[in-house]
């Protein structure tokens, strides 16, 4: 009853004989979940945002999904120190103290790294810093003041593991990431070139792929597995290098990897070009497979050649920097080139 004579219970004033000004109603804020653009089958609230996150899986994402998804890939959920691998980055510190140290020694006697193995005498051929990590370590170099604040630091080490810490999810969060890392129907990722996370379902994921290995054009089906073979070919044409002076050892070892990883393939989603459907970019993670050490080896012979072709572009200010020397003129015109499959298309042979 908003209206009424008499005592007012908003005023608290006495009777006047006057409709008293009416108290507004109280207005309950409802928040009236929508759909967010880019969201896709996950409800968000009407005021809540979470930029850079695209369900396109068909799921139904809730709030803790997309919120640890707007956290990006490269997001790393807070975790218990552990002890072991506490140890082995304490070794590896060590380590480099040592180097430190026994390098250090050197220099004082005079004596410049390197300056006491046979140096190379071949000079025929233009040679490369490329080598294996050194797994040296000169354990009897350590001396006791480094021993001493290896135990130091490995007791500090045992306190803060017995101290609790902040997590950076919320419990809701932590649940919803494990939901999300076990989910097997869902496929998690980056976008390409827009650097937005990607959610889709297994099944678009693996047809999309498949829609670009079927083509038999560019990809064919193998019998078997030719690393054996290829691996075979790449240590005889290098052993032929080695012989002929053209690699030196370290080279060598640099270039021939006994145990290889095979390269994996897989796509990233071009969501720039479309939302609903977004085609895949593959690619070829080739890190530490037989042939990854061999392409950085060409790069460094390669990288000279193209600084000095007409065509070489480094970035977006030497593009500029050559327009600048341009002298414009009425009928000029800006036009650019996008090349459909570009690594695919060029040839080989």
């Amino acid at each position: 009853n908003l209206f009424r004579y008499g005592k007012d219970a908003s005023s608290g004033s006495k009777k006047t004989g006057r409709l008293p000004i009416p108290t507004p109603p109280t207005t309950i804020k409802k928040t009236i979940p929508t759909r967010i653009h880019g969201h896709r089958g996950g409800l968000l609230e009407k005021d809540e945002k979470i930029e850079g996150v695209f369900n396109i899986s068909g799921i139904d994402l809730n709030h803790e999904d997309l919120c640890v998804l707007g956290k990006g890939l490269k997001f790393a959920p807070t975790k218990k120190p552990d002890d072991f691998e506490l140890f082995l980055d304490t070794q590896r510190f060590l380590r480099k103290l040592t180097l430190k140290r026994f390098f250090k020694k050197k220099e004082i006697a005079g004596l410049a790294p390197g300056q006491d193995r046979e140096p190379e005498t071949d000079n025929t051929f233009q040679h490369t810093d490329l080598r294996l990590k050194s797994k040296f370590f000169p354990v009897w170099d350590k001396g006791n003041n480094v021993d001493v604040f290896t135990q130091l630091v490995l007791k500090d080490f045992k306190e803060l593991t017995a101290c609790s810490f902040k997590h950076n999810l919320t419990l809701k969060e932590k649940k919803r990431c494990e939901f999300l890392k076990n989910n097997f129907d869902l496929v998690v990722k980056q976008a390409d070139k827009s650097g937005g996370v990607v959610v889709m379902s297994r099944e678009y994921y693996l047809e999309e792929a498949h829609r670009l290995l079927d083509d038999n054009i560019t990809y064919k089906v193998l019998a078997n597995d030719p690393t054996a073979i290829y691996k075979e070919e790449l240590r005889v044409l290098i052993t032929e290098g080695k012989e002929s002076g053209i690699l030196t050892a370290k080279e060598f070892d640099f270039l021939f990897s006994e145990f290889s990883v095979i390269a994996l393939f897989y796509i990233l989603p071009k969501i720039h070009k479309s939302l609903d459907a977004p085609p895949g970019r593959p690619i070829i993670s080739g890190i530490d497979s037989q042939t990854s050490n061999l392409s950085k080896y060409i790069d460094f012979f390669l990288q000279p050649v193209v600084k000095k072709t007409r065509s070489y572009l480094k970035d977006t200010s030497h593009i500029l920097r050559d327009l600048e020397r341009i002298n414009w003129e009425a009928g000029m015109m800006f036009a650019t080139i996008d090349v459909t499959s570009l690594y695919t298309s060029i040839p080989h042979q």
